[in-house]
């Protein structure tokens, strides 16, 4: 399993056509150069950990950014999921242990302003019905 960014030097791969690094456990951004590659036209990066998607990957027509971190979008990791993970150092094999990841950034927040409580009035109580009732005239 692979893990850490990313490399940016992929975007560099001019004829690279399909790119399929699925469930693994990149974390970090996808580098805008790799979306912006002219001939990609499958990019699979589902099942990983990355909290930034450029606007380039989302103009690819084939895309499946499915199970990561990014929060602005749909069928994503939880945030308590994102959270741990991003809260736990790489591993980085024989060169020991490396700084722990980035957080990823939180979830949007929406502008909406709740609506205000509604107005209390003090009504008070309807007056009782009268006491002595209409009665027709005997006959």
């Amino acid at each position: 399993m692979l893990s850490g960014a990313l490399p940016e030097s992929m975007g560099g791969m001019k004829s690279l056509e399909q790119l399929n690094v699925a469930h693994n456990n990149f974390s970090g951004d996808i580098p805008a150069s790799i979306c912006s590659l002219p001939r990609l036209e499958n990019f699979t990066y589902s099942y990983n950990y990355f909290c930034g998607e450029p606007k380039a990957c989302l103009r690819l027509a084939d895309k499946d950014d499915r199970m990561n971190c990014l929060f602005d979008r749909p069928l994503q990791r939880s945030a308590y999921e994102c959270k741990a993970f991003y809260s736990h150092p790489v591993d980085c094999g024989a060169s020991g242990t490396c700084p722990a990841r980035s957080p990823p950034p939180p979830p949007p927040r929406h502008a909406y302003a709740s609506p205000p409580p509604p107005p209390w009035h003090a009504y008070a109580s309807p007056p009782p019905p009268p006491r002595h009732a209409y009665a027709p005239p005997p006959h």
